[in-house]
């Protein structure tokens, strides 16, 4: 039988028929019960009088009835066979029927009341409801499951039932993770009712699966090389207890080359909303061909009130004292192949996809145009904000006005990136070098098309090698022109 799904605390329409047809089946079968158990079955062959039940065996050539005088020749005047009622039937239909409006009753008083089931429904259907598709009931599902566990209405087996569940499903990368199982399993060892073994496989599964050393998977020969490492939303809980401290190992190739690193650490929550990212790049000439990039880090696991934030060695910041010992301290490999090329081979793919340009242009802002004009040219600061695009893009952006343009700088955007990116000043040296100002910008120009085409430089420079290939043309931006102090 379905349960009851709530919206706001209260039962959907649907929820409510699906819940009516089992209640309705009873009430009939209990109702046929009841007809059939009442009729009884027949235990003769006597002729009886319809209307009185007079036994007319003595009687079968009399016209009329001797007890009520009904007339006996018309159809149907009488029946065949006395007949002894069904107790059982009688029993089991009243029995079904009673439950059947009792049932309804109470189904239709919970309805209009508002009336909560999830406290009084089972743990199994709880769990299924839980990893269910329905987002309603399985948010109220896993609160009821997490509300039981703090109220201590849980066995020992109930709970370790759900903690293997979780555990063999964050291990599994290909299966849905939910973060109430990492709420559980850390509020289990809270309570006492998990093993230290366990929040320390729980919290390196989650650590292990988030960090990546990151690579271009191309790199071109002499250009720069961005070695950094990432680490993803983990496949943990929302709570916050616990939390990893990581100490970057330095990054090198299979020879033993090194490509920076080593020097850094990071101080993160093992939750499924952290995420971070730290990288650096240098000039460096590497030999062509496929290589494997390797680092090894130091992972430490602590509770979060272990240690406060601060510069590490300060007093009372983190400094890990006997007072603050690790859970547990691992190291963590991480790998990544890339390949060198030659240095005029173009590692950036295009995707030429025009039905992506309305969704990728809604998603562009130009939200400040400032031409400063001096003795030596006209210097442009262009606040440009590209938010949630679709795909991956970069450009290098121009100003134009006529038939003529001039480039200002390049910008580039990560697929669903929320982040703003406030303040880009994009000026046509892309550092604003004072002597490559623009010479022939129209002096009387109030607004400019700002154009962003496709490019390979904005690409490699902000880690993207898979861009979208299309042309955005903002027009008639109005140029906020700015007085200098004192004209050079």
């Amino acid at each position: 039988m379905r349960v009851p799904m709530q919206r706001n605390g209260r039962y959907t329409h649907c929820t409510m028929t699906l819940l009516l047809w089992p209640l309705a089946i009873s009430g009939l079968l209990g109702l046929i019960l009841l007809v059939r158990g009442w009729r009884g079955r027949r235990i003769d062959d006597h002729p009886l009088c319809r209307r009185c039940g007079y036994d007319l065996v003595a009687s079968a050539q009399a016209a009329n009835c001797p007890e009520c005088g009904r007339d006996l020749t018309q159809r149907g005047a009488i029946r065949i066979g006395h007949r002894c009622k069904r107790r059982l039937a009688l029993t089991f239909g009243t029995i079904l029927l009673l439950a059947a409006l009792g049932g309804g009753g109470v189904l239709g008083w919970s309805h209009f009341s508002n009336f909560d089931w999830y406290p009084y429904k089972p743990l199994w259907m709880l769990r299924q409801d839980a990893a269910g598709t329905n987002a309603t009931k399985a948010i109220a599902s896993q609160r009821e499951i997490l509300a039981r566990l703090v109220a201590s209405k849980l066995s020992q087996s109930q709970i370790d039932g759900i903690v293997n569940e979780a555990l063999a499903a964050q291990a599994n990368m290909q299966k849905t993770w939910f973060a109430w199982w990492g709420d559980f399993i850390e509020l289990a060892w809270q309570a006492g009712a998990a093993r230290e073994q366990t929040i320390i496989q729980y919290a390196r599964t989650a650590v292990e699966g988030a960090y990546t050393l990151e690579i271009p998977d191309r790199v071109r020969q002499g250009s720069m090389l961005t070695v950094g490492a990432a680490h993803a939303p983990m496949r943990a809980g929302s709570t916050g207890s616990l939390m990893a401290e990581v100490r970057y190992g330095r990054v090198t190739m299979e020879d033993g080359t090194s490509l920076g690193g080593g020097s850094g650490m990071s101080r993160s929550s093992i939750s499924n909303g952290s995420s971070g990212r730290s990288s650096s790049g240098s000039m460096m000439s590497l030999p062509m061909g496929k290589h494997t990039a390797g680092s090894e880090s130091i992972v430490r696991i602590y509770p979060a009130g272990g240690f406060a934030f601060g510069p590490l060695g300060a007093e009372g910041s983190g400094s890990n004292d006997d007072e603050s010992q690790p859970l547990a301290e691992f190291a963590l490999q991480l790998q990544k192949p890339f390949e060198v090329v030659p240095a005029d081979q173009e590692i950036v793919e295009r995707v030429a996809d025009p039905t992506l340009e309305p969704a990728i242009r809604a998603a562009t802002a130009v939200r400040t145009m400032q031409a400063l004009r001096t003795s030596r040219g006209t210097a442009f600061l262009c606040d440009v904000n590209i938010k949630n695009p679709p795909v991956d893009v970069a450009f290098e952006i121009f100003v134009r006005v006529g038939e003529r343009e001039w480039p200002v700088g390049l910008l580039s955007a990560e697929a669903g990136a929320k982040r703003e990116r406030d303040h880009i000043s994009l000026q046509r040296t892309r550092g604003g070098a004072a002597n490559d100002l623009i010479t022939e910008f129209p002096a009387d120009a109030e607004t400019v098309d700002v154009v962003l085409r496709p490019s390979s430089e904005a690409a490699e420079s902000g880690g993207i090698f898979r861009i979208w290939d299309g042309e955005i043309v903002l027009s008639n931006i109005a140029i906020e022109r700015i007085v200098p102090r004192s004209v050079n």
